[in-house]
């Protein structure tokens, strides 16, 4: 096992102290593919900051798949006719039998399969990137105050009481830019559901969730 932690920036921090409470420990396996440990300045809503590193060296496969809507049928049907007819001239002389028959029946489905690969090619899935529908500039105003209340806390002054009143007022920041995130979220989603009776908009969702391939049945349901 191997600890990935680079540097002496605290991941823990208190009024009380500073200190690295968190470990990266990994297998040497997975710790070839990791680099650029550190730890991140962005907020995190706790005592604990976030540790930040990167996965490299990783092949990632995309499921391909085949859209039938856009299968060139002229051309399918002319490559088809004119594989069966080079297969039938291969054919019409041999006697009925049970491995020729096996041996005809392989030769038509490769057949098929060529065709409609030269016809509709597989393709790989565009990854799709959303915004939050909930992120708002009330929620980005709360997330600037929330650092901005960190770096003057994180300056700690000698007098003792204002280093506790400077970290009181940062904690306090995080609490309300939380309840608020909450409730943006909470208010977003029947806004979506309400939007989403008009069939243009059905038909948007059901494009989004049809292009991301890892959706499953029944992933959208009714409570009830």
């Amino acid at each position: 096992m191997l600890n990935l932690n680079n540097g002496d920036d605290p991941t823990f921090l208190t009024t009380q102290r500073s200190q690295v409470n968190d470990l990266s420990i990994v297998s040497q396996k997975a710790a070839f593919f990791a680099s650029n440990w550190y730890v991140s300045p962005e907020e995190s809503l706790s005592d604990h900051w976030r540790i930040h590193f990167e996965i490299s060296n990783l092949a990632i496969v995309l499921e391909q798949f085949r859209n039938p809507s856009k299968i060139d049928y002229l051309s399918f049907n002319i490559e088809l006719c004119k594989s069966l007819s080079q297969l039938g001239s291969l054919t019409k002389d041999l006697q009925p039998s049970t491995p020729h028959l096996d041996n005809s029946a392989s030769n038509l489905q490769s057949s098929l399969h060529s065709t409609l690969d030269a016809s509709c090619p597989l393709s790989k899935p565009n990854s799709i990137r959303q915004g939050k529908s909930w992120w708002s500039k009330e929620l980005l105003n709360l997330k600037t105050e929330c650092i901005t209340a960190l770096c003057r806390a994180k300056r700690l002054p000698d007098d003792h009481s204002k280093c506790v009143e400077r970290w009181n007022i940062y904690l306090e920041k995080p609490r309300w830019y939380n309840r608020a995130i909450n409730d943006a979220k909470a208010v977003s989603w029947p806004n979506f559901c309400t939007d989403t009776n008009s069939l243009s908009a059905t038909a948007k969702l059901h494009k989004l969730l049809w292009k991301d391939r890892t959706n499953k049945l029944r992933w959208l349901k009714n409570p009830n």
